[in-house]
């Protein structure tokens, strides 16, 4: 259970409520009298409602919340505001810790209506009744609000993401804030709508971490130079020194004259290439420069983007499931919360980015044909084909007019193809199964509206490139064998050999998995390892700036629950 924390001035303010024992300043009927604010307010008001100029953003959770409570105030009593209010207002500055901003959720609102409430009763005034029914409104606003956005996210994914299909959770926030009042445990109750699994909780501590550093003085910019190496000298090392120093890759640095790029420097900048995804040269280029100078503050904006990623995800996302990340070029598969398998991956490139979604694998494909899609056909391949009708026999690929039961073999020879572009492109093209298809020698299958999947590969070599965003969409995996023998442990008939044999064959031959498993493709930019240790990896598609201006715009319209 989280220990419930009150800040200081809260604790004041609470303490100057209970100097008056002996006695009530409230007024007879004053309960009554906030009640039947509310409910003027709530029920003659065009929406948006607002409070003192400042706008009411949970417009059908709220005003169905106090219609079933007959419009009784929550947050207030025959004295004036409970205590719970404090408690509200230490969870919502408690959003930070969530990359959250706690004004969006009128937590300095709160503060001073109960400041000025405060004040009226040290001078014997009593409470005002709409000045209560303000704060009742303000509370209310605050906790559905920020629990809408724990529970769901700040931003709907849909708005920059279009191609976003993944489940969100759900959560009845009306029914988790009468708990709350009951019980009295505010925090609590919030904290229950955030994504509980340890990756978001290892990304909030180094939240924690990264504001905490941000307060620190900044260090000076690797600046002036577009490639550090060894046998450099001068004060780009001195401050390339210093930041590494900073990050842990480095002892304390000590100043020095004309530093020398050395093998040691060059060891660090090794290990925070490896560390960050970046080609682990030992070369300080522009894009480990860039990384390496990142402050706290931009680490600490990149963590909050991926913790409201992890918010929009379903808070279950499968006993054993299958997880590509996109940024990190790598697949794994888990199993009871451990990873138990994981492989370098292709994904899309910039121009043909893979998407982020959710789907169920259900079978596989053994020595399967491509049939290659019309957008890459026309744009890809007829440019090929044009300038050598050859290359289709070549590459061991079919000509087809139609699609399905109406699919008719075209000769190749007997087409123009000069005749056709982009525009008037009739056929389909499929190449044949062989070590020289395109999705190599299996592919695995998870059917989504993208036509995106898993599949193994002829071009070897690309897993040896850092970046690694060369296909047009889909998912080349490096060790699709051991994927295979994974899917298939349950089924005794598919052995390694017995799968070779298969592929060695060359006919096309579809295997249902025994037991199917979702698969996630998602876009993380800041992960925790295993060790604890925080990563990043470059926004290739560059997302991380999309999301960032529609999640720190501040006063957002609220999410309704999806």
């Amino acid at each position: 259970m989280m220990k419930r924390r009150f800040f200081p001035a809260l604790a004041a303010l609470l303490a100057l409520w209970g100097v008056f024992p002996c006695f009530s300043l409230a007024s007879p009927g004053l309960l009554e009298s906030v009640q039947g604010d509310l409910r003027g307010r709530i029920q003659d008001a065009s929406p948006p409602i607002r409070v003192d100029g400042e706008v009411i953003l949970a417009s059908v959770v709220l005003p169905r919340f106090y219609r079933e409570r007959d419009f009784a105030p929550a947050w207030v009593g025959e004295d004036g505001p409970l205590n719970l209010t404090a408690a509200l207002v230490a969870a919502l500055d408690g959003a930070a810790g969530h990359g959250l901003d706690p004004g969006d959720y009128h937590a300095n609102r709160i503060r001073r209506l109960l400041t000025r409430l405060s004040a009226a009763r040290g001078i014997g005034t009593p409470p005002d009744p709409r000045m209560l029914a303000d704060l009742d409104l303000m509370c209310t606003d605050g906790f559905l609000l920020l629990g809408a956005h724990l529970a769901w996210g700040k931003v709907s994914p849909e708005t920059i993401e279009p191609t976003w299909t993944v489940a969100r959770r759900q959560a009845d926030l009306a029914g988790v804030l009468d708990m709350a009042l009951a019980s009295g445990e505010v925090a609590e109750s919030l904290e229950s709508l955030a994504p509980a699994n340890e990756s978001y909780q290892s990304l909030r501590r180094a939240l924690e971490s990264f504001s905490r550093d941000a307060g620190k003085p900044v260090l000076p910019k690797v600046a002036g130079v577009a490639m550090l190496r060894p046998g450099s000298r001068g004060q780009a090392v001195e401050r390339l020194k210093a930041r590494l120093a900073a990050l842990g890759y480095l002892p304390g640095a000590v100043p020095e004259e004309n530093p020398l790029f050395g093998p040691e420097i060059q060891g660090a900048v090794t290990r925070f290439q490896r560390d960050n995804g970046l080609t682990a040269d030992g070369l300080a280029g522009p894009m480990t420069l860039e990384a390496v100078n990142a402050d706290p503050v931009d680490r600490a904006r990149t963590i909050a983007l991926n913790l409201e990623r992890w918010r929009w995800l379903p808070r279950n996302l499968g006993g054993r499931y299958i997880v590509v990340n996109i940024t990190d070029f790598s697949l794994r598969v888990v199993e009871a919360g451990q990873e138990v398998m994981a492989m370098r991956a292709i994904v899309g490139m910039p121009f043909r980015k893979t998407p982020v979604f959710s789907a169920r694998m259900t079978y596989m494909v053994l020595a399967p044909y491509w049939n290659v899609p019309p957008k890459i056909a026309v744009q890809d391949k007829l440019p090929l084909i044009r300038k050598d009708p050859a290359w289709l026999s070549e590459n061991r690929m079919q000509v087809f007019a139609g699609w399905g039961e109406e699919m008719r073999k075209v000769d190749p020879a007997t087409v123009n193809w000069r005749a056709f572009t982009a525009k008037n492109f009739p056929f389909h093209l499929r190449q044949d199964p062989g070590p020289n298809n395109a999705l190599g020698s299996m592919k695995f299958m998870f059917p989504n509206k993208y036509n995106v999947y898993i599949h193994d590969t002829p071009a070897h070599d690309l897993f040896e490139k850092t970046q690694r965003a060369f296909s047009s969409g889909c998912i080349r995996i490096h060790e699709p064998m051991k994927l295979a023998l994974y899917l298939l442990r349950s089924d005794p008939e598919w052995s390694e050999e017995a799968i070779r044999v298969v592929v060695a064959g060359g006919e096309q031959t579809i295997v249902s998995l025994p037991e199917p498993l979702p698969v996630h493709i998602l876009y993380w930019t800041a992960v925790v390892q295993e060790d604890g240790k925080v990563v990043f990896r470059s926004d290739i598609y560059g997302r991380d700036e999309e999301l960032a201006r529609a999640l720190f715009t501040p006063r957002p319209k609220t999410p309704e629950a999806p």
